[in-house]
């Protein structure tokens, strides 16, 4: 097996497959959804995600109409686009949404609330905070 390793911060550079199980690890290797092994989408709905992904992510209809204007295959004009997904376009369009539940505690000026610095801890080192971690195994973890 060969795997390289970047000399700086020893980390592998990729992955490594012993020599004999390449081509049974290899064909079973789906890594774009454009290529001929894939069964969900039609050769047309392909082609027109592969124009999708060359023009910079641009809206299926906007390619569509590309092609029916003559600048594209023809056949990708036509093609049902309520199927075709991409990862990528989904991810940039994904938003927070918050869950409605709220995880802060006011806390009374007695213990530290109140939004401003105590009056007797104005100097580094008035207030020091420590976690603390203890473990009964002996030796570095």
């Amino acid at each position: 097996m060969t795997v390289r390793y970047n000399a700086s911060s020893n980390l592998p550079i990729a992955r490594g497959f012993c020599a004999a199980d390449i081509d049974t690890v290899g064909g079973k290797l789906n890594l774009c959804v454009t290529d001929e092994v894939n069964q969900n989408l039609t050769a047309s709905q392909k082609l027109l995600l592969k124009w999708h992904f060359k023009l910079g992510h641009l809206a299926f209809q906007h390619v569509q109409w590309l092609a029916r204007q003559g600048y594209l295959p023809a056949k990708i004009s036509t093609v049902d686009v309520s199927t075709i997904k991409c990862a990528s376009c989904r991810f940039g369009a994904a938003h927070k949404i918050p869950t409605g539940k709220s995880n802060h505690t006011i806390l009374p000026k007695s213990e530290g609330g109140g939004g401003s610095i105590k009056a007797n801890d104005l100097k580094p080192g008035d207030r020091v905070s420590v976690d603390h971690f203890e473990s009964r195994v002996r030796g570095h973890l």
